[in-house]
């Protein structure tokens, strides 16, 4: 490399998957660590952050105390640290519980065995430095009821209880082809607080259902594009407004098109 740190934001892994790739250091910060101001609001560092990747961790730590700093209008601040992130570099840790997750939890599909060889070698590694190593992860991970089928969507079009609700990244996608029935719902326009860095109001949001003709006693089903990534952000707004008439469609739209 030429520089011993280089900007990297994560949403999905895009800081430590080419870390692991290259034999780089990639941390995902905590939420309201680092400020994603003066463009992107909450809803965005949902599940964004902005960091580095490099060649230490103690470049990495270093570059975590810089950034460490919040931005006027940001909603989540992460508490300071008792001491610089830079001290913390080849501090005794204790013995850690840490638990390995190497299944599918919510059963939709086969976990590569590279991928299981990989967390088991790092699970046996973290075992000879001293730490408690078991299979486990919190079960909030694992929802699986929230999943309807592509079928299941497709016999129930014309359920007037049902509300079906396309959000995508690329928002110039709903107008190109959408499931029947279906209505749109921007995730920056609709979702995001137009003055502040923030989610809509909850009177925002009354009138953003008024408009998909959605009530408090109707079920919505969300799917988009990237795998559902943005469908799941609309997702969990509602969840943070009390819908929790909500679901999922797995595979999202490219699972639609393939199957006509």
């Amino acid at each position: 490399g030429m520089v011993p740190v280089a900007h990297g934001n994560d949403g999905g892994g895009s800081i430590r998957i080419p870390a692991s790739c290259n034999g780089l250091v990639g941390l995902k910060p905590s939420r309201g660590r680092t400020s994603l101001g003066p463009r992107w609001g909450q809803l965005t560092a949902i599940l964004n952050c902005e960091l580095v990747l490099a060649r230490s961790v103690r470049d990495v730590a270093g570059a975590l105390d810089a950034l460490s700093t919040p931005f006027p209008g940001d909603t989540v601040i992460a508490p300071a640290p008792a001491r610089p992130f830079a001290d913390e570099v080849g501090a005794d840790l204790g013995q850690l519980r840490i638990g390995i997750l190497t299944e599918n939890a919510l059963g939709t599909g086969e976990v590569h065995a590279d991928c299981v060889a990989a967390a088991e070698d790092t699970g046996r590694l973290l075992e000879s430095l001293g730490h408690h190593v078991e299979p486990g992860h919190p079960v909030a991970f694992a929802h699986p009821e929230v999943l309807v089928s592509t079928d299941w969507v497709a016999a129930h079009l014309n359920d007037p209880s049902i509300r079906i609700i396309e959000s995508n990244e690329d928002t110039l996608l709903y107008a190109s082809g959408h499931i029947p029935g279906s209505v749109n719902v921007d995730w920056t326009a609709d979702l995001n607080d137009q003055l502040r860095r923030d989610y809509i109001t909850r009177e925002g949001f009354e009138a953003l259902m008024s408009r998909i003709g959605a009530t408090k006693d109707t079920t919505v089903v969300f799917y988009g594009d990237k795998n559902n990534w943005w469908a799941c952000y609309a997702f969990w707004v509602f969840q943070l407004f009390g819908h929790t008439r909500a679901h999922v469609m797995d595979g999202g739209r490219l699972k639609w098109q393939k199957e006509g």
